[in-house]
């Protein structure tokens, strides 16, 4: 994955994701952290990529998705941290 400006020409790609990132870091004994993210969107029908790392995690959505993520997942308990 690279920024889209970095994309060369000629190749194939998908643009258009935005990014959120989870607040963390997180422990590893801790147990759902992104099944209490990703299974509202499921169920709201919002496809989701994910990234794991040590430090936190981070869900992908295409940009068209965004409102719709933000919404579903406050709705859910979860909130926000707009930079």
């Amino acid at each position: 994955m690279v920024e889209e400006s970095c994309v060369p020409a000629g190749i194939e790609f998908q643009g258009g994701w935005r990014v959120i990132k989870v607040h963390g870091p997180f422990m590893l004994s801790e147990v759902g952290v992104l099944a209490a993210l990703v299974g509202p969107l499921a169920a709201a029908r919002v496809s989701v990529l994910t990234i794991a790392t040590f430090d936190t995690d981070y869900l992908l959505v295409a940009s068209e998705s965004l409102a719709a993520t933000v919404s579903t997942l406050e709705r859910a308990g979860h909130s926000f941290q707009r930079s």
